[in-house]
C-alpha cells in the first residue's frame, strides 16, 4: 500500500467516474502540484480502480457540481430559488 493513501480508504470499492455535465471532456487543464499530492491522488485513484486522470475529474465534478444527480442544462447545483 503506498504511503500516502489514509488506511480506511483501503476498503473503498472500485467504481465507474462520474460522468461530467457538458459532456465529453474535450479541454485540458494543466496543474502544478507538490510530487507528494501527486503521488496522494495517484494512490487514492488506483483504491478506486481509475487512472489519475479520471479521479481528478471526479473530485473536480464533485466539488464543483456538488453530490446532485446532474442534469443537463442545469444552470446551477444546489435547490431550487423561492418563488421560481
Amino acid at each position: 500500500m503506498n504511503a500516502y493513501a489514509p488506511p480506511h480508504l483501503t476498503q473503498i470499492s472500485s467504481a465507474q467516474p462520474a460522468a461530467c455535465p457538458g459532456g465529453k471532456s474535450d479541454t485540458a487543464l494543466k496543474v502544478w502540484v507538490p510530487g507528494q499530492l501527486k503521488d496522494g491522488l495517484t494512490a487514492l485513484a488506483h483504491l478506486r480502480g481509475l487512472t489519475l486522470s479520471e479521479y481528478v475529474r471526479e473530485v473536480l465534478t464533485t466539488h464543483a457540481y456538488g453530490h446532485l444527480p446532474h442534469t443537463r442544462g442545469a444552470g446551477r447545483a444546489g435547490p431550487p430559488r423561492d418563488g421560481g
